[in-house]
């Protein structure tokens, strides 16, 4: 007979968000928000522990706030953005992905302006 002794886990919740969204710079750790106008604002955040390819936000962030995973090199604060919302996982249902035009999908995957400017891009 063999015995086996656990100890309890503690379960908690916690604000986790892909590490593709955060940004530092001097100031420390930020992560760009998208507030119900859809304007991207910056947001300063406390980093907790790394979860896989997530990290968890100990300060800064709550349930539900709405962040910029993709093109954040391109975003800046009090700019108006399109976002394409999906879940934490990546997924999409069908009816969102049909809703989602060419123009959202050149806004969600921008691409450099050329040299000359004539791309039609602007940012």
């Amino acid at each position: 007979m063999v015995r086996i002794g656990t100890e309890p886990v503690e379960q908690k919740m916690a604000v986790v968000i892909p590490q593709a969204a955060i940004l530092a710079d001097a100031g420390g750790d930020y992560v760009y928000t998208v507030d119900s106008g859809n304007v991207a604002q910056q947001q300063r955040i406390k980093l907790g522990s790394e979860i896989g390819t997530m990290q968890e936000v100990l300060e800064g962030l709550k349930k539900g706030d709405r962040i910029i995973v993709q093109g954040v090199q391109y975003v800046r604060s009090g700019v108006k953005v399109k976002p394409i919302e999906v879940s934490v996982d990546g997924t999409k249902t069908p009816a969102e992905l049909a809703s989602v035009s060419q123009a959202d999908m050149d806004l969600a995957n921008p691409v450099s302006p050329d040299k000359s400017g004539k791309n039609g891009k602007s940012w």
